[in-house]
């Protein structure tokens, strides 16, 4: 198999992947606070003032979502460019910039700041920036051409998208069906 390789720059508000990565962590952020309000509420017998709560913390709620989109945002650029390399081996992902490093610096500033020891933790988790999928561990393919990019399915938890330039369309779809059973 002859190796491919190719440069995009994805931009962060067209990518529906990383999107719905934030989207999903915050809901799960606040359905948790959610869950420890009302049991704090009820275990202390206040479950009649749980009404009165919900349009503040709607607007709390409201206000980190658009404080978080805006700082990955930040964090991430308006554009990210990502190295591509199809091989022998698998599938790798490369950013060209290195975000993880931002990405875990501000996340360990921010903890430390906050003296939050699980967002210190959070920013000592965060991996360099590559992503690598053993073609063993590819169950299937689906390319979407209106948004010129093919996503790979590792399994129903893990789908990472491949951004392809136009003119490469046809020799990238052929090296995956070739190695993808």
């Amino acid at each position: 198999m002859k190796t491919l390789t190719w440069h995009m720059k994805i931009p962060f508000l067209k990518n529906t992947y990383v999107l719905r990565s934030l989207f999903l962590a915050y809901l799960a952020t606040i359905g948790l606070v959610s869950i420890i309000l009302i049991i704090v509420f009820i275990s202390s017998g206040d479950a009649d003032q749980l009404s009165s709560l919900i349009l503040p913390m709607a607007g709390i709620y409201l206000f980190l979502f658009v404080l978080g989109f805006i700082s990955a945002w930040i964090v991430m650029g308006n554009k990210y460019q990502l190295l591509y390399t199809l091989d022998q081996e698998g599938v790798l992902i490369e950013g060209t910039k290195d975000k993880g490093r931002n990405i875990k610096q501000l996340a360990i500033g921010a903890g430390v700041l906050t003296l939050n020891p699980g967002l210190v933790g959070a920013g000592l988790l965060v991996r360099e920036n590559v992503i690598f999928i053993p073609w063993e561990d590819i169950s299937n393919i689906e390319v979407e051409s209106e948004y010129n990019r093919v996503v790979i399915h590792c399994s129903s938890w893990m789908k990472v998208a491949l951004h392809y330039p136009v003119a490469i369309k046809d020799k990238l779809i052929k090296q995956l069906n070739t190695k993808v059973k």
